[in-house]
């Protein structure tokens, strides 16, 4: 686990988007292996099993606190188009169908990602900045949202034109996921590997801006990723064994 009551040690001084994080270890050893396997071997069912452990561990935390785990909206925190085209397999995509198998909460990828120069590649006090604007609420997102703003401003709201447009507006939102805009949201976004927690921060702004979009309640975010790096400077990290180093194996690889 990353966090105890008080929240991760590391980000306890800050104020976060999601409310507790979730992880299965750090980012070395067997999970590192894991995690390489996944992403450049394109081990989908490795992704999975990894998801379903981390599925334990954030359905026994939800239940700790009184929570439904069956409730969660699990999100995965997309790779961009060309990552997945050059890698033949969107990673975090596994992982939460991996989480939402043992949880039973709902799958739904609400998430878009441009494309940005790698992470690795960056000093850590520039990614935030490269990430800005990289995520956004995908296309069946916005298009509800849209329908559901243009809905809203008739000034009666029992009119044939803003019923129709209401109409549409669920029809492009899965069915479980209306059921959930109209109490508290609970989500679990999920990703491999967080290292300065950018990747978490952006992707995490996002879901906030495409969830008030579409419901006017609360939304409480529990980050899941299977490994948490260090501190290390990227030069002193070994080589990873496919060849790459951990700057290109870790959140920072994604763009």
């Amino acid at each position: 686990m990353e966090s105890d009551a008080r929240g991760c040690a590391r980000c306890r001084p800050l104020r976060l988007p999601w409310h507790e994080t979730v992880r299965l270890g750090a980012y070395g050893g067997l999970w590192r292996r894991c995690v390489l396997e996944v992403k450049f071997q394109r081990f989908g069912a490795l992704g999975t099993s990894l998801g379903r452990e981390l599925g334990r561990q954030v359905s026994q935390r939800l239940t700790d606190q009184g929570l439904n785990p069956r409730d969660a909206i699990i999100v995965p925190v997309p790779t961009s188009l060309t990552r997945r085209l050059a890698r033949g397999i969107d990673h975090p995509l596994w992982l939460a169908r991996g989480v939402a198998s043992v949880t039973g909460g709902t799958l739904w990828q609400a998430l878009s990602r441009q494309n940005r120069p790698a992470q690795a590649l960056l000093p850590k006090s520039s990614r935030e900045e490269n990430l800005r604007g990289a995520f956004t609420p995908s296309q069946h997102v916005r298009i509800a949202a849209a329908l559901k703003r243009t809905a809203n401003a008739y000034p009666n709201p029992t009119a044939p034109a803003p019923r129709f447009l209401k109409f549409f507006c669920q029809r492009c939102v899965p069915r479980a996921i209306n059921d959930r805009l109209g109490r508290p949201g609970l989500v679990v976004l999920v990703d491999d590997v967080t290292t300065t927690g950018a990747t978490a921060l952006t992707a995490s702004k996002a879901f906030n801006q495409a969830w008030k979009a579409l419901s006017d309640q609360e939304l409480r975010i529990v980050l899941g990723v299977v490994a948490v790096t260090g501190r290390t400077r990227r030069a002193e990290q070994p080589a990873s064994d496919d060849g790459r180093d951990d700057g290109d194996s870790a959140e920072g690889s994604r763009t």
